[in-house]
Order: structure tokens, then sequence, then C-alpha cells
């Protein structure tokens, strides 16, 4: 029992010890190698989500999105346009913005150019956002700054809304 114990710790022992060494490939070590590589994503598809504020709203849009991939801290930016619409008060908004995230599991901030029209009157103004992305499902609160007067009554003025991104496209590329 002794020798196979002993054994154990002495292979266990030289096994750390032997992996420890970084061993040349090329002459450039393979961590060096591992940093200089890059991987980009590339995904467009569309949104579709729904708004809740005072007012309900659908949302019907595009996305395309850019990732840099890292092992401890990626990088995500993208640029959206969609259509939001309130059947039952007749409201039509469209939304024109972008959004980044900074990590793996961390927060969205955003911006949007807004426009609402009730098919009589028409607001245009800007909307800061944050949010959470999590597995195509993107969770956002905003708050609409209406430049001006209000005139579209029917609007929401802070909206909590959940969008699912559909992936139609992605590519990657790696550069070294």
């Amino acid at each position: 029992m002794k020798k196979t114990i002993t054994t154990l710790i002495f292979t266990l022992l030289f096994s750390f010890l032997s992996f420890s060494q970084n061993y040349p490939t090329c002459g450039i070590n393979m961590d060096m190698r591992l940093q200089k590589l890059r991987i980009y994503t590339q995904k467009t598809g569309m949104l579709l989500g729904l708004q809740q504020g005072k007012y309900n709203f659908l949302e019907l849009g595009l996305e395309h999105q850019w990732k840099k991939i890292k092992i401890k801290k990626t990088f995500t930016y993208a640029v959206k346009g969609n259509l939001e619409y309130n059947p039952f008060q007749n409201v039509l908004g469209y939304k024109l913005g972008g959004w980044t995230r900074q990590g793996r599991i961390a927060l969205t901030y955003g911006t949007n150019f807004c426009y609402f029209t009730d098919f009589d009157n028409e607001d245009t103004g800007i909307t800061p956002a944050i949010g959470l992305k999590f597995l195509g499902f993107h969770f956002e609160n905003g708050y609409n700054i209406i430049f001006g007067k209000k005139t579209v009554e029917d609007s929401n003025s802070i909206y909590i809304s959940l969008r699912y991104f559909f992936t139609n496209r992605r590519k990657v590329k790696v550069r070294k």
C-alpha cells in the first residue's frame, strides 16, 4: 500500500514538473502564439420582441453584431434598426442605434435615435438604454427623451423590452 501511494505521488509530482516547462515551438512560445491569434465573429439577424411601459409595443428589426473573442474579456458591438408598433393606440415608432458589451456576463450600454408617429403628430428624440444579453435574449431598459414638446401621447417614456436575436448569417475570422 505504501509503495502504491509513493508511486502515485511520485508520478503526479513528475507530471506537474514536466508540464510546467515552456517548450518553444519554432522559436515562439505557445503562450505568445495564442496571444497573437485574434478571433472575430460577425452575426446578422432579425430581432423580435415585446416592449412594455405605459403601453405595449411589438418590435421587429434587424441587427448586426461584431465580437472580438478573448479568453478573459470579450468585446461586442452592434448596430440595429427596429420598428415598434402599438396596434391598440395605432402608434408607430422607429429606432436606429447601437449597443456595446465589455465582457462575457456584463451589462449592455446603448443609444438609439427614435421617431414616433400616431399618423397625426410626430416626435423625434434619443433613447439611452441599459440591458443584459444572454443566449440570444436581450433584456433592455430605456428612456425616450423627446426633443421639444411631446405630441404623441401614446408612446412610452420609460420602457422595458425583451427581444430575441435570430441569427441569419455568421462569419468567423481568424487573424494571426
